[in-house]
């Protein structure tokens, strides 16, 4: 199909709807940011409470000692292997030919596995089996949630929607200190006992990422089974692409193209450079990280996208949100200040991913 002479004035002409398929399906995927961020801190304001529940200490009030510290430190640790297995995992081929939509549902169901493994536990054993699957669905999601936007919106909105895979991480980070307020500080001394809310409210907390999960799942099981243009172009479903490339922009596809027509000139031109891309990346032989890393034209972009991720993790970012309400303690901020502390910062950490976010779609 020939290039229409007009196709950038057509393409400046084509204005998608600021909420339509596009925006509903990213609305779907952020829920895996929102997931992302609350599994990471959770247990900084229930921590403490679990420990004198599972009385890793040896008596039923104590909560911070070697064996308590060591116990807490395992079950965090275990999301983040499993969160490292997860992401290696989503870079096999096998899995990124299931496409995005898919990988988020199967990351839905390690959330809602350890979401009800960590709920029911009785120990630390099983806290850190359910952190630990909780991490896998971390590990998938972190790489196809963004990805997954990416591909699904609009060229025009395609940067302020990425963004909020950033944005709504740290609203789960928010979401998972806040909801830890109605809890108390843990026992200060033997004539204290866990007693009311502080004795279960922990399990909710843990449970909770039960329900996002869920209805994540069922918004692209039922809801919006919607694949990207690029990923039904890969399949070789060109009608498919083309009926969902029309729906984003929200336009009807006509019975039959008219390219005299600017608008359908611009979305065929779309479908046509999603065609020609699928054609080179299948011409191009399978790279291997090793190999990229050797090569004089790819270094670079592999150091410098595995640079900004290790630096973005050795800021010390997830440490402070996670260990918060230790740290604001050592700062001598009252026990039962702590996790309102916490959330002030958590607050600060929202208003900000907001404004850079804003400011970098406009760049």
């Amino acid at each position: 199909m020939p290039r229409p002479s007009h196709a950038t004035t057509a393409s400046e002409q084509l204005r998608p709807p600021s909420f339509g398929l596009a925006g509903c399906a990213v609305t779907g995927a952020v829920l895996s940011s929102f997931l992302f961020g609350y599994s990471i801190c959770v247990l900084n304001s229930c921590g403490g409470l679990i420990a004198v529940a599972f009385q890793w200490c040896g008596n039923d009030w104590q909560s911070n000692c070697i064996a308590s510290r060591g116990s807490l430190g395992l079950v965090n640790a275990s999301v983040y292997l499993g969160a490292a297995i997860g992401a290696l995992l989503s870079g096999r081929s096998w899995v990124s030919a299931l496409g995005g939509r898919t990988q988020l549902v199967i990351s839905d169901a390690y959330f809602a596995a350890g979401a009800l493994i960590c709920a029911l536990s009785q120990g630390v054993g099983t806290l850190i089996v359910g952190r630990f699957a909780s991490g896998l669905g971390l590990g998938i999601s972190a790489i196809a949630a963004p990805l997954y936007i990416a591909e699904i919106s609009p060229r025009e909105m395609r940067g302020k929607n990425a963004a909020m895979h950033g944005t709504f991480i740290t609203v789960g980070i928010l979401a998972s200190i806040s909801m830890g307020i109605p809890q108390g500080p843990p026992p200060s001394g033997p004539g204290e006992v866990l007693e009311g809310l502080d004795a279960w409210y922990w399990r909710c907390l843990l449970g909770f990422p039960f329900i996002v999960a869920m209805l994540q799942a069922a918004w692209f099981l039922w809801l919006y089974r919607v694949d990207p243009p690029s990923m039904l172009v890969q399949k070789g479903e060109i009608k498919n692409a083309r009926a969902v490339l029309y729906k984003i922009y929200g336009q009807t596809m006509p019975e039959k193209i008219n390219l005299n027509h600017k608008g359908q000139a611009a979305l065929e031109l779309q479908l046509k450079d999603l065609k020609e891309a699928v054609d080179a990346a299948k011409a191009v032989p399978r790279i291997r990280v090793v190999q990229a890393m050797c090569d004089p034209f790819l270094r670079t972009a592999v150091f410098l996208g595995v640079g900004l991720a290790a630096f973005q993790q050795l800021c010390g970012i997830n440490g402070l949100m996670a260990y918060s309400n230790s740290l604001f303690a050592e700062a001598g901020i009252p026990p039962a200040s702590l996790t309102l502390a916490s959330t002030l910062m958590a607050t600060a950490n929202v208003g900000a991913s907001v404004f850079s976010s804003r400011m970098v779609d406009h760049w």
